[in-house]
């Protein structure tokens, strides 16, 4: 069977993308929507003509120079990836067509296309204001400065998903967290809840536990303990009171 060049797969997905061949996801039908192939172009020799006339090497990326525009010659040219990513629109648009890109500006929003998706889901599905959704950090699981698997990770994770994300909890921890809330240091930075920890005793084993149920996770309302009953909820002894009452 003889292979394809790289060349003919980059012409067969962009006629995918505007209908001229199946196989296009729902996704790409919905981003490509009005964009076609100008006539020349679907003659697989005149592309590739065009192409290695204008710098195609393996690696580059077919780029629209006005994404409202087709492909075609004066609107396309070959890019690396970082520029390539950089000339893209962000996809998430408002009702009204503006993108992130419109909104900030392309300076602003720099050439990450992953960060442009973040801060458009931001904007438009999070409703954050500009500024808050420029600057935020995602948060990734650190591995330099404090080693996840020496740290109370899994504490800080259980935590965090409890009072902030409310993703994937059983129906009785819903109940039991419902309006707990995480101070900020805690929330956006794992080093400082290990750091907290590991200043208090913390060890393999060890339980993060509030003073005052009512009150959230905050350094002034928490305490390390061995056990989870050193720190009993209100209206319930603790083991060793117990123990007294059974005695008696």
């Amino acid at each position: 069977m003889k292979r394809r060049p790289p060349l003919y797969h980059s012409w067969v997905a962009m006629r995918r993308y505007c209908g001229f061949v199946g196989g296009a996801t729902p996704y790409q039908r919905s981003l490509y929507e009005g964009v076609t192939v100008c006539p020349a172009w679907l003659d697989y020799r005149e592309f590739e003509a065009w192409s290695m006339a204008h710098g195609w090497r393996k690696g580059l990326h077919l780029t629209r120079l006005d994404k409202k525009g087709d492909f075609c010659p004066d609107n396309c040219v070959w890019l690396d990836a970082a520029r390539a990513n950089g000339k893209r629109s962000c996809i998430r648009r408002l009702p009204d067509g503006r993108s992130a890109r419109d909104i900030i500006g392309d300076g602003r929003l720099g050439l990450d296309h992953g960060r442009q998706r973040q801060v458009a889901f931001r904007l438009f599905n999070g409703g954050w204001d500009v500024e808050h959704a420029l600057s935020h950090e995602k948060y990734r699981r650190p591995h330099t400065r404090v080693r996840t698997d020496e740290g109370p990770y899994d504490t800080w994770r259980f935590i965090r998903k409890a009072c902030v994300t409310r993703g994937g909890l059983r129906a009785g921890d819903m109940r039991r967290y419902e309006g707990v809330e995480l101070c900020a240091a805690w929330r956006d930075s794992y080093e400082a809840f290990a750091r907290w920890c590991l200043d208090n005793g913390w060890r393999r084993g060890m339980f993060v536990v509030r003073r005052d149920k009512r009150g959230g996770y905050c350094p002034e309302n928490c305490a390390v303990v061995a056990r989870l009953h050193d720190v009993p909820y209100p209206g319930r002894r603790s083991v060793s009171q117990k123990s007294k009452g059974e005695s008696k």
